[in-house]
C-alpha cells in the first residue's frame, strides 16, 4: 500500500515540477527578475522547508519504544531517527515515587491561528512529574495507554511496553517527505513566477 500511495503522489509532483521549470525558463527568457521582497520570500520558504526536513531527518523519532519495569522502578525510552536507524536509549525515568497518571492536553499554534491539539501521558509524583515522550493525536488513544500504565503501577504487573515501529516501512516515509517538500517548493515557485509573468503581460 505505501508504494501505491507513493506512485499516486509522484504524478502531481512531476507535473508541478514540469510547470515550475517551464515558468522559470520563460521567466529567464524574458529577462525578468524578482524584486527583493519576492526573492527573500522564496529563499525563506526554501530555508524553512530545509529546516523542517532536517528536524524530521535528524531528530524526530522514527522508531519509538517505552518500557517500564517494576524490578528496576524505571521507564526507559528508546528511539531511532531517519538519519540513525539504530535503536538506542534516549532517556531514563524514575517511577518509584509515581502516585498518579494524568493526560495532559497540548497544542501547536499554526500561522493561520489554528490550534493543533495533541495529548501526552504524565507520570505524577508527590513533588514532580514527567511526561511520556510521545505525542498522541487523539485523547482516546492516550486514555487507553494511561489505563494500561495505571494497571501496571497498581497491580504490580512486571512490565509495561509501548512501541511504534515505523522503520518497517523502509524508506517510504523519507521518500514521501522529500516529495512533499519538493511539491511545496515547486508549487510556490510556479505561483511566484507565474504571477510575475502575468504582471509583465498586463504592463505590455
Amino acid at each position: 500500500m505505501p508504494f501505491f500511495i507513493l506512485t499516486i503522489f509522484t504524478v502531481p509532483l512531476i507535473v508541478s515540477w514540469i510547470l515550475f521549470i517551464t515558468l522559470f525558463v520563460l521567466f529567464k527568457k524574458k529577462g525578468l527578475r524578482l524584486n527583493e521582497k519576492q526573492s527573500w520570500r522564496f529563499k525563506g520558504l526554501i530555508i524553512s522547508v530545509a529546516l523542517v526536513f532536517g528536524f524530521f531527518f535528524f531528530f524526530k523519532d522514527q522508531d519509538f519504544i517505552f518500557d517500564c519495569r517494576h524490578d528496576t522502578q524505571k521507564c526507559e525510552y528508546y528511539h531511532s531517527t531517519m538519519a540513525n536507524k539504530k535503536l538506542r536509549l534516549a532517556g531514563t525515568y524514575d517511577i518509584s515515587d509515581v502516585t498518579n497518571i494524568e493526560i495532559k492536553e497540548h497544542y501547536r499554534r499554526r500561522k493561520s491561528g489554528y490550534k493543533d491539539y495533541f495529548y501526552k501521558i504524565a507520570f505524577v509524583s508527590s513533588n514532580d512529574e514527567f511526561e511520556m515522550p510521545y505525542d498522541f493525536s487523539f485523547r482516546d488513544n492516550a486514555r487507553d495507554e494511561a489505563a494500561k500504565i495505571s494497571a501496571f503501577l497498581t497491580k504490580n504487573q512486571d512490565v509495561y511496553h509501548y512501541e511504534r515501529i515505523r522503520s518497517e516501512e523502509g524508506n517510504f516515509l523519507l521518500y514521501f517527505m522529500l516529495g512533499f517538500f519538493a511539491e511545496i517548493i515547486a508549487v510556490a515557485g510556479s505561483v511566484l513566477f507565474g504571477f510575475r509573468l502575468y504582471q509583465e503581460s498586463k504592463v505590455k
